[in-house]
């Protein structure tokens, strides 16, 4: 008798464990059903900084001061800028209001006072983030968002600035482009914009005791809007850099030969020109 129920047993054994593993796996997908879903927010919101990251990069921004940090999680040298607001050919730091931003998915809304007056207005700098590509896009709204510049300042700290369609800006007076870059040997600063930017780099007098800096003013024709990239320098920071300056890129694969150590593969548009 005892023989003939283990014969059984082993014959609808893998049958036993196949339903048993099936209940398991269908009790544990119901469960993960009925758990709360978080919903995550691109920007954090301390009471005086928002704050948005990815695992390369923090960027810091202070309500009070319109100040920027920026943070490498692998140690390398931050960097600061600052935001202002240019009408007028007057430029006035970036002012908030105050109040609380708001903070809808991956944007968050800001609102400023006037920049002149410090009285309240409609005026609002809108900061949209991918944590994907570690692009931070501010955008000024309002009805008089149109009259209005966006102007990014930062330090040089060594690094040399290279303007698209122009190079290295190693002379005093404004230039234009759409993709400016400070790179060090393993990380680079971005600002990258549809519309053209105003690329100004000043040299301090020496009793000024302060580095060369770097001065980015956007030349919009609507209201003005400004992308910030920053990271491991590496073919997909480009990548973003470009598609935030409107630019179409594909993926090309190959080899360079003919050239020892380090080569670089510069492609010529319809005009021959880089």
């Amino acid at each position: 008798m005892v023989i003939v129920v283990m014969t059984r047993f082993r014959r609808y054994a893998p049958y036993v464990f196949f339903l048993t593993a099936l209940v398991i796996t269908i009790g544990g997908l119901w469960r993960l059903t009925r758990m709360p879903v978080q919903k995550q927010r691109s920007g954090v919101y301390d009471g005086a900084r928002l704050q948005f990251a990815t695992k390369e990069v923090t960027y810091t921004f202070s309500l009070a001061t319109g100040l920027m940090h920026i943070a490498y999680t692998s140690g390398a040298a931050s960097r600061d800028l600052a935001l202002s607001l240019v009408s007028e050919n007057e430029a006035r730091p970036l002012m908030t209001h105050g109040q609380e931003p708001i903070i809808e998915g991956d944007r968050v809304r800001v609102a400023l006072v006037n920049d002149h007056e410090a009285e309240e207005t409609d005026l609002a700098l809108e900061l949209s983030f991918s944590p994907v590509t570690g692009t931070l896009q501010f955008e000024l709204l309002g009805a008089d968002a149109e009259k209005r510049e966006l102007r990014i300042e930062t330090s040089l700290d060594g690094a040399q600035p290279f303007l698209s369609g122009f190079g290295v800006i190693g002379e005093p007076g404004a230039v234009e482009g759409h993709i400016l870059a400070l790179e060090s040997p393993s990380h680079a600063f971005v600002l990258a914009s549809r519309d053209a930017l105003q690329n100004e780099r000043i040299f301090p007098e020496p009793a000024e005791g302060t580095g060369d800096r770097i001065v980015v003013t956007t030349r919009a024709a609507g209201a003005p809007h400004l992308s910030l990239l920053a990271g491991k320098l590496s073919g997909d920071l480009w990548e973003s850099a470009l598609h935030a300056a409107g630019e179409e890129t594909v993926t090309v694969r190959g080899q360079v030969t003919g050239v020892s150590g380090i080569a670089t593969v510069v492609a010529l548009g319809d005009d021959g020109q880089p």
